[in-house]
């Protein structure tokens, strides 16, 4: 790959990952680079680029609610369909109404997230370690971060469902509510709209007044609700609804919904590593291009639980 100066800026290597093939190529989104790569700056910027698809030390729980489709060149047209019933107990001879299906078409474009970081010359000789790997390694977190809050903020606008029930009032030692009757419900709801409910997200606060329930607590002695067989939780009596826990949620809410009606345009992941020689420092530029959407509104219900 060949060298572009600007100002001082010397633009040295760059990596894409393509989300519709999944791999990742050398030189900015868009291009594709046959053979071997032999330049160094380039080979540093797929490596930097493999470690942030890895997501190391994932944090952030709300990939779980999407369907993520790949979106190359940030446009995505989505057709939802809207499907009648089948007919039933048809007679001999006789003719079965026709459906007319409802076709609706909304456009997604990607937005950009993108984590800038840069080490001075002198700092980085001064210190006992490698600064701009230090913040290359947490870069994955940032991305994550970022689209984590965008999917989170996409949820919470879905439709409120049912009144306030706060978990952790109590009269006399019993709380007021419990908490599976509007969990109950809105699963329904949900699944109603023809998208199976599988996805529970709430803040960990909230979770703590859902465990210290008194409708909910003796199932936890009991066994019925085990919290602590591993990373994934079930709402008791709904098997295939997983609870997920993000401090990203807005405390006081509960999510419920189905992850096949929630879509994540998902566009290219880009890292590219430059030098400022007039500065003296050199940088890294990792950006992601992203759009959560729900897709069918009757696929996401949103509790007020405080």
């Amino acid at each position: 790959m060949l060298n572009k100066t600007f100002e001082g800026t010397t633009f040295n290597g760059a990596a894409w990952f393509d989300p519709l093939k999944r791999k990742i190529y050398g030189g900015h989104a868009g291009t594709y680079t046959a053979g071997i790569l032999t330049d160094v700056s380039t080979i540093e910027a797929k490596n930097v680029l493999a470690e942030l698809l890895g997501l190391r030390n994932p944090v952030y729980a709300l990939d779980a609610t999407v369907t993520n489709i790949a979106t190359p060149n940030l446009l995505l047209h989505l057709d939802t369909d809207t499907i009648g019933d089948a007919n039933e107990d048809v007679g001999y001879l006789e003719e079965s109404e026709i459906d007319a299906d409802a076709f609706s078409r909304a456009e997604v474009e990607c937005i950009l997230n993108e984590y800038h970081i840069v080490v001075e010359d002198r700092a980085a000789m001064k210190a006992s370690h490698d600064i701009l790997g230090l913040k290359i390694r947490n870069a994955s977190n940032k991305i994550q971060k970022a689209r984590n809050g965008q999917i989170k903020t996409v949820l919470e606008a879905g439709t409120s469902y049912g009144s306030t029930e706060e978990w952790d009032d109590m009269t006399t030692g019993v709380s007021d509510h419990n908490p599976i009757n509007n969990i109950g419900g809105a699963i329904k709801t949900v699944n109603d709209s023809g998208y199976p409910a599988n996805f529970m997200a709430t803040n960990p606060l909230n979770w703590n007044m859902f465990l210290m329930n008194t409708h909910i607590a003796p199932m936890v002695q009991a066994g019925i609700l085990n919290v602590a067989g591993g990373p994934t939780v079930v709402i008791p009596g709904y098997p295939t609804v997983n609870v997920l826990l993000d401090s990203q949620i807005t405390n006081g809410k509960a999510i419920i919904g189905s992850s096949e009606g929630v879509f994540l345009a998902m566009g290219p992941t880009e890292s590219v590593r430059y030098r400022h020689e007039l500065k003296r420092y050199t940088g890294f530029i990792i950006r992601q291009y992203v759009k959560p959407k729900i897709a069918v509104s009757g696929a996401v219900r949103v509790l007020t639980v405080t």
